[in-house]
């Protein structure tokens, strides 16, 4: 059985005839520089053995994301690791014109401060589409809003396999089709449709959810019979602590007519009420021991549940890790001691978040940018924009806040600081990401 299965995977996996190279120097130029493979999709080994209790195909991830997202330790990481390029800048490597970079400088600015956010959606998904809407401003035509819509009711329109020609938005009550097409940027006419995939893997259109790797942690710590709900099932128990209720062996009269009632089921009506915060009253009737006859006696027992509070907690360390922000970053900096502690997660986290960066400023310059600076300015111009390195700028950002609070009462400082006196702990110390900057910068 063992070798079938070997040569069943050989065979699968194995070489097989493959396009013939080119044989002049002509026909490999144009080998090298066009896209030979289109429309390929992953066939990802394995998928049929995932349960729940472990990684989920996409589409079980795509039909959770919105109440992963309403969970407050995700919805802090996912919003976390947007706020990490923020800050971002921009400079210009080259430009066919000093106006030409001014122009696509401002307009990227405006974008990154206005509708940065709206792009951003497409961190959930791994892809987002949205509708652009433009107006007129000092003379030019500028983007306005970005108005995005959910990575599952939208698709890129792709022709020949290889040309990205517009987004397909489902269930939009356009000319009562129930979908509407919205056209990119095409020569001499900016966009109206938005695409961009985060996190690109496998393919050029679609990309990877940010949370993806957060949803085993998370459907541990809130889901079914999850971390929390046990938690929660403990602390209810204990708030409304069962009691033990003692009452006569013998029913009595207890109206003229001479009905009788259980003793037990009175009990166990006076315990309801009793739980229902209303007012029991009891005779202080006694047996021949001194005891009450009647008489309520919690159960005594304690409780614990500091293991499952450290169980919840190392879930959410896992879903801040799956959602890409270490969890020193979201703790003070004292977790962590010298450089390891502080500088590696950091330097890893924005890493990761210029790279984010990078590919959000491309996908801004080919469906707006350069769109509107041939509209405004013409055709023919163009402009090589970057974005500053995050870490570098952060760092410098952090040192220069610093130094402004080291200055002498009267300049900088908190009330009452005497000039060079040091700062109580907790009032400037390296807290957070904050003081993790800091820390790194000094």
């Amino acid at each position: 059985m063992a070798n079938i299965l070997s040569r069943l995977w050989s065979a699968v996996t194995g070489p097989k005839k493959g396009t013939t190279a080119p044989r002049d120097e002509k026909a490999a130029k144009a080998a090298l520089t066009d896209r030979l493979i289109t429309g390929y999709r992953p066939n990802l080994a394995g998928g049929l053995w995932w349960g729940e209790n472990d990684t989920p195909d996409l589409w079980r991830v795509f039909r959770d994301i919105p109440a992963m997202t309403a969970h407050p330790k995700v919805s802090l990481s996912l919003n976390y690791y947007k706020a990490g390029i923020a800050g971002a800048a921009f400079e210009v490597e080259d430009a066919s014109s000093p106006e030409a970079a001014k122009f696509i400088v401002d307009e990227a600015s405006r974008f990154w401060r206005s509708q940065r956010e709206a792009a951003q959606c497409s961190y959930e998904y791994g892809r987002g589409g949205g509708e652009l809407i433009y107006h007129e401003e000092g003379g030019y035509l500028r983007l306005l809003e970005l108005q995005p819509f959910a990575g599952t009711d939208c698709l890129p329109l792709v022709k020949d396999k290889t040309r990205f020609v517009g987004v397909r938005v489902n269930n939009a009550d356009y000319n009562k089709a129930g979908a509407a097409d919205l056209w990119t940027a095409r020569p001499g006419l900016p966009a109206k449709g938005w695409w961009h995939a985060h996190r690109r893997k496998y393919s050029r259109w679609y990309g990877w959810p940010q949370a993806y790797a957060a949803w085993r942690p998370w459907r541990r710590l809130a889901g079914r019979d999850g971390a929390e709900d046990i938690v929660d099932g403990g602390v209810y128990r204990f708030a409304f602590a069962p009691f033990v209720g003692r009452y006569p062996d013998q029913d009595r009269p207890i109206d003229p007519g001479g009905v009788q009632v259980s003793s037990r089921d009175k009990m166990r009506e006076m315990g309801e009420n009793l739980k229902a915060g209303a007012f029991v009253g009891m005779p202080s009737t006694r047996d021949s021991e001194g005891n009450y006859v009647w008489e309520f006696q919690p159960v005594e027992g304690a409780l614990d549940i500091s293991g499952l509070i450290a169980y919840t907690d190392d879930l959410q360390k896992g879903i801040s890790l799956g959602c890409g922000v270490p969890p020193e970053l979201l703790e003070a900096s004292e977790v962590g001691s010298g450089y390891s502690g502080r500088a590696i997660p950091l330097e890893a986290f924005y890493i990761l978040q210029q790279s984010d960066a990078e590919a959000l400023l491309t996908s801004w310059y080919r469906q707006i940018g350069q769109p509107l600076l041939w509209w405004n300015l013409g055709p023919g111009h163009w402009v090589r924009l970057k974005v500053k390195d995050l870490l570098k700028e952060r760092l410098k950002a952090a040192k220069e806040a610093q130094g402004e609070g080291e200055k002498p009462q009267g300049q900088q400082g908190q009330p009452g600081q005497q000039p060079g006196q040091p700062q109580a702990n907790g009032q400037g110390a390296n807290r957070g990401l904050g003081g993790m900057l800091g820390g790194m910068g000094s």
